[in-house]
């Protein structure tokens, strides 16, 4: 079994390119948080971060997808698929806490 960087299976490239797009967006919904703080534009920043969970999302699904149809073995799929779970598992704590907090 070899291991490479970059992916090789157009699943693989999918889901690095999406999780490359979700560390992008987090980034952009910084600045845009901070803007907002700072009232310089209105608050448009949650659709931002809509766009991160479901790139995150996305890349983790096609990764295990690529992981186990294709055998996608590559470094950058395997941590795209990582940080996806990871997006998963913040995004369920934060929404047991605001259930356990309205309550």
């Amino acid at each position: 079994m070899r291991i490479c960087i970059l992916p090789k299976t157009s699943l693989g490239k999918w889901s690095t390119g999406l999780i490359i797009a979700a560390l992008l967006m987090v980034v952009v919904s910084i600045i845009e948080f901070t803007l907002v703080s700072h009232g310089v534009v209105t608050g448009i920043w949650q659709i931002t971060n809509l766009l991160v969970v479901l790139f995150a999302i996305s890349a983790m699904v096609i990764g295990i997808t690529g992981i186990v149809k294709s055998k996608e073995r590559s470094i950058l799929v395997i941590v795209a698929t990582a940080l996806g779970g990871l997006a998963v598992v913040l995004v369920l704590i934060i929404a047991i806490g605001e259930l356990l907090v309205s309550q």
